[in-house]
């Protein structure tokens, strides 16, 4: 069952705000006026039905939310994203529909784009993904963090499964460029278990990644590998992933972060 917990955090700063001024109006109203304690109670009666109003209205928003989530969408697609081609939740079926083939130890692999039924899987393999960045295990951050992201459409997430079982992942973060004037993504994040490893799914979420990418009217897509991961930097070279030689890249970090 939802409650109110579960709404985006920006419906419940607007209810915890509409709240507030609904009661200070009330407060207003019966100290600084001369009415009765029927009228007064008439006015507390309207408080609360624009309070429930605005609670009703946030809900059937976060409901909205969930159902594109759950059938294929993410609310990039009407909120982040209001003016992307038709054709790109057609590009999602045929991703669904169309699996791979790849080598050794998995016969086939499919990648589709995750949905928040997908949440639990992606957090394991999430969680498996920062431990080989040197991070602890935090499966429950992990999951909190994705269902953030979900929440708010701030990433696209692909997930590529063999026989049901979860094999690897992508993750967008969408972003412009303001000399191109057109948008583009940052490939975050992409992992792959053990024994899908060196059999094809790693390029299978490539390629998906690129055609959503494409679909969406990116200009580029953009990723940092740490430089002892050869392994890696040669997939991204015979995909066609060209090394950056124009720009150096610096980061700035808090104190004593």
């Amino acid at each position: 069952m939802r409650t109110i917990t579960d709404l985006p955090s920006k419906i419940r700063l607007t209810l915890a705000g509409t709240s507030l001024i609904a009661l200070f109006l009330f407060v207003w109203r019966v100290a600084f006026s001369e009415v009765s304690y029927s009228t007064a109670a008439l006015f507390l009666l309207g408080v609360a039905g624009v309070v429930l109003l605005a609670l009703l209205v946030g809900i059937a928003y976060a409901r909205l939310n969930q159902f594109i989530l759950r059938n294929g969408g993410t609310d990039t697609d009407w909120l982040v994203f209001p003016n992307e081609p038709s054709g790109l939740q057609k590009l999602r079926s045929e991703l669904n529909a169309r699996p791979t083939e790849v080598g050794r130890g998995i016969s086939t692999v499919n990648v589709r784009q995750a949905v928040l039924a997908d949440l639990e899987a992606l957090a394991d393999l999430f969680d498996q993904y920062r431990q080989f960045q040197g991070k602890p295990g935090d499966l429950s951050a992990c999951l909190a963090f994705l269902h953030e992201r979900f929440n708010h459409g701030e990433s696209v997430l692909f997930l590529a499964t063999s026989d049901g079982h979860p094999v690897g992942f992508a993750q967008l973060y969408p972003s412009f460029s303001s000399v191109e004037l057109t948008r583009v993504f940052t490939l975050n994040d992409l992992f792959v278990v053990q024994a899908g490893r060196r059999v094809g799914v790693a390029s299978a979420l490539l390629r998906v990644v690129e055609q959503y990418a494409w679909s969406c009217g990116a200009c580029r897509v953009s990723l940092n590998v740490v430089q002892q991961n050869v392994s890696a930097q040669a997939l991204y070279q015979a995909t066609g992933w060209l090394r950056d030689d124009q720009f150096q890249m610096y980061h700035r970090y808090p104190p004593n972060a």
